[in-house]
C-alpha cells in the first residue's frame, strides 16, 4: 500500500505520525515490512511473513532480489530473460544474475522446471511451489503418452530424492500422486506409471535401490548422451502388448519413427 492508503487505514487508531514512522522503521528493520516507490516517486509498502523475513534476513540484497521476483511468479515460474528485465532497475546484468540463480539452486531454495507453454523454456520457483497445470502440461495427452511431461516428473522426482534421502516407493508414490495438475485426470495416475518413472530413473542412475523398494539419489553427472528414458519403449503406457507380429509393433509405432 502506499502511504496515503496507510494513513487512511490508522484513521481512528490513535496513532500519530512519529508514532507511525517509528513503527514503520521498527518493520524494516526487521524486515517485516519492504519499502519500494511507484511511477510518481512515492514510497509503497509491503508486509511480508516472519519465515520470508527471517530468510530474507540470511540473504545478500542481490540474491533477496531475484528471490523476491521468483516469488512473485508462484506457481507460473519466470524465465532467466524476464528476471533479467525485471532486475535491470537495480544495476543486475547477465553475469550477476546467473551467479545468483545458480547459488539459490545448489543451496535448494529455487527450482528450474522446463515450462509446457513457454515453448519449453526453462523457468524458474520456489522450491516449495508446486507448479501449475500451464508449466507442466498433461502427462496424458490424446491418449498418448507426452514425453515432455514425464522429463519434468522425473526431475521433480529428482529433486525430493536429493533433498530426502533414503526414500520409500510408497513415500515417492504418493508424492507423484500429489503433484497435482500433471494428468488431465488425476485417477488416471495409475500404479504402472509410476513403477515406469521410478524404473527408468534407475536404468538411468539417476537414483539407486538400496533396499526392498528404497531408493536414494545417485550422485552422477547427469544427462548421459544416451539414456533409457530416451527412448518411447520406456514411457509406453501399452508395451506389455507390443510385438513384431502384434497390432501394437516397433515397425507401426510412429514415436519409435519419430525418433529416427
Amino acid at each position: 500500500m502506499d502511504d496515503k492508503q496507510l494513513n487512511t487505514a490508522l484513521r481512528g487508531s490513535g496513532i500519530n505520525d512519529q508514532e507511525k514512522v517509528t513503527a514503520l522503521n521498527d518493520l524494516i528493520s526487521a524486515n517485516r515490512v519492504l519499502v519500494s516507490v511507484n511511477e510518481k516517486g512515492l514510497p509503497l509498502y509491503r508486509f511480508q511473513n516472519e519465515e520470508s523475513a527471517k530468510r530474507m534476513g540470511r540473504m545478500d540484497p542481490e540474491d533477496f532480489a531475484v528471490y523476491e521476483k521468483i516469488e512473485e511468479a508462484r506457481d507460473r515460474g519466470i524465465t532467466a530473460n524476464d528476471l533479467k528485465n525485471k532486475l535491470q532497475a537495480l544495476g543486475f546484468n547477465q553475469t550477476v544474475l546467473n551467479k545468483v540463480l545458480k547459488r539459490l539452486e545448489k543451496e535448494g531454495t529455487i527450482k528450474k522446471l522446463k515450462s509446457m507453454q513457454q515453448k519449453h523454456k526453462q523457468v524458474y520457483m520456489l522450491m516449495e511451489v508446486e507448479p501449475s497445470s500451464e508449466v507442466t502440461g498433461g502427462l496424458v495427452n490424446h491418449e498418448a503418452f507426452n514425453l515432455d511431461v514425464i522429463e519434468v516428473v522425473q526431475d521433480r522426482v529428482c529433486e525430493y530424492f536429493k533433498t530426502h534421502g533414503d526414500t520409500s516407493y510408497r513415500e515417492i508414490a504418493l508424492y507423484i500422486r500429489q503433484m497435482g495438475g500433471l494428468m488431465q485426470n488425476s485417477a488416471d495416475f495409475k500404479e504402472e506409471h509410476i513403477r515406469q518413472i521410478v524404473q527408468v530413473l534407475v536404468f538411468d542412475q539417476r537414483i539407486e535401490a538400496v533396499g526392498v523398494d528404497v531408493f536414494r539419489y545417485c550422485n552422477v553427472k547427469y544427462p548421459y548422451s544416451v539414456t533409457y528414458s530416451g527412448v518411447a519403449c520406456s514411457v509406453c503406457p501399452i508395451r506389455a502388448q507390443c510385438g513384431p507380429s502384434n497390432l501394437v509393433n516397433p515397425k507401426s509405432c510412429e514415436y519409435l519413427q519419430q525418433q529416427q
